[in-house]
Order: C-alpha cells, then sequence, then structure tokens
C-alpha cells in the first residue's frame, strides 16, 4: 500500500535560499554609504588627534628650550616636530585626509609652523582637517 501523505521537507528551498541572499544584498548596499563616512570620519579624527598631539609637543619642546633653533610643525605626508635639524616627534596621517593650517589672518601657512621659547606660536592658529577633495566634509577647529 502506497501512502500519499506529503514527504516531509527538510531545509530550505532554492527560492527561500536566493530571497534572503536578495535581501541581505539589497541591506548591505543601502548601508554603504554609512559605513564609508563613518571610515571619513575616523580618519579625519584620527589626523585631528595626530595634529593636536603635535602641536603640545612643540610647545613643549620650545618650553624647556633643548636647542637654540625655533620648534616647526612641519606638514606633507607626515607630521613632524623638529628642533633644528633633529625630529622629535613624528607621525603619519592618514593619506586620504587633508590637512591645513590658517594664522589670525585667515592666510594659509604653507612654511612651517614656529613656536618661541614661551611655546607660543607666531600667531592663532586655526585648523581644516578634511576627507574626499573639495566636495569633501571638513573639521575645522582652533589649536
Amino acid at each position: 500500500m502506497v501512502s500519499l501523505q506529503p514527504l516531509l521537507s527538510r531545509g530550505f528551498s532554492l527560492i527561500e535560499l536566493m530571497i534572503a541572499i536578495a535581501l541581505i544584498g539589497i541591506l548591505a548596499v543601502a548601508a554603504s554609504p554609512f559605513t564609508v563616512e563613518w571610515s571619513n570620519s575616523a580618519q579625519r579624527q584620527t589626523a585631528k588627534n595626530d595634529l593636536v598631539l603635535a602641536y603640545g609637543q612643540a610647545k613643549a619642546a620650545a618650553i624647556r628650550n633643548s636647542c637654540s633653533t625655533s620648534i616647526e610643525l612641519e606638514f606633507g605626508t607626515s607630521i613632524a616636530v623638529k628642533c633644528g635639524h633633529n625630529t622629535l616627534w613624528q607621525a603619519t596621517p592618514p593619506s586620504s585626509v587633508t590637512i591645513e593650517l590658517f594664522d589670525a589672518a585667515s592666510d594659509k601657512i604653507t612654511s612651517p609652523l614656529t613656536f618661541d621659547n614661551r611655546g607660543l606660536p607666531s600667531s592663532r592658529i586655526t585648523y581644516a582637517v578634511s576627507t574626499g577633495g573639495a566636495q569633501g566634509v571638513k573639521d575645522e577647529g582652533i589649536l
């Protein structure tokens, strides 16, 4: 005698798996802009932290007056605090981040920033840390 009861199914059907994979893909595409902005924000924060740390190191070295020349912050591919030709501290910010310094007249500072023996910079300094080029997000502050 043949039983007419349906066979018990086990597992997922192919259509159920395809629907689940499609939903995961849609969610991943929807979340990717948030992930990119989170990454850019973390890189800007890292660069700002490096800049503030370099500023503090330069002030401390200028106050100690451990050398006869000025203390400088140099920007390019790295941030360095130098006393004469000796590098006292150095950090490499993320490559996708642009750091700009401005003086009190809002002119961009292109030369190294110098400090006197009281640990004071030559003028009031503001900074801008940006990612994404001209259309990117920019964080600004005062050192």
